[in-house]
């Protein structure tokens, strides 16, 4: 008989702890607002010690964003993959779709998140600080396949990016708030449907 792997069972049940910290932390923020809840708080409901939330999280802004959101790196290996044998508009839906896809999975949860950050001042500048990253991992991608088109490649890969990342909050905040009942993917491609991009890089 194989010995139990107490080592991975440990692992499993820490993970199911976090997730569940994670989420009645994210139904207070919702409830009660992000500034109004505190860590002793959260603690409390979770019926653990302040000590306890810490071995989980460094912070609160921690819970709201720790290891939800893709990487720029992830954003930009996911840009590459899809451009094979897509334009440079599709592979950037393509990329945000990806998301959309992963986030319409655990919509409840999702909604929830974005709800909070988009109503926390202090939230809404790390989520521009993770758009910011996944800009500048996408430019100089976006920009290596419009070095033919002139000297207008930088500009013109600035403006892609921004327009692709425009769309994502766009449809997330209509997402979100329950403004729609299309899923995220379905308001992913109609939003991106809305953009006219000219003929070499569409």
């Amino acid at each position: 008989m194989a010995p139990l792997d107490t080592t991975g069972l440990r692992a499993r049940a820490r993970e199911a702890l976090k997730t569940s910290l994670a989420e009645t932390a994210m139904e207070l923020f919702d409830k009660h607002g992000y500034d109004a809840v505190t860590v002793n708080d959260i603690a409390a409901a979770a019926q653990i010690s302040t000590r306890s939330f810490f071995r989980y999280f460094p912070n609160k802004e921690d819970v709201v964003f720790g290891g939800r959101m893709p990487t720029a790196e992830q954003a930009r290996d996911a840009f590459v993959a899809n451009l094979d044998g897509s334009d440079i508009w599709s592979a950037l839906h393509a990329v945000i779709r990806g998301a959309a896809v992963a986030m319409e999975e655990d919509g409840v949860s999702w909604k929830r998140v974005m709800r909070v950050i988009n109503n926390t001042v202090e939230l809404r500048a790390k989520n521009l600080e993770k758009h910011l990253a996944w800009s500048a991992a996408l430019y100089p991608e976006v920009a290596n396949q419009l070095r033919a088109h002139g000297d207008t490649a930088n500009l013109e890969a600035r403006t892609a990016v921004s327009a692709a990342l425009g769309c994502f909050d766009v449809a997330l905040s209509q997402w979100a708030d329950g403004e729609s009942s299309s899923t995220l993917p379905e308001l992913i491609d109609r939003v991106f449907s809305f953009i006219q991009i000219r003929p070499d890089v569409a």
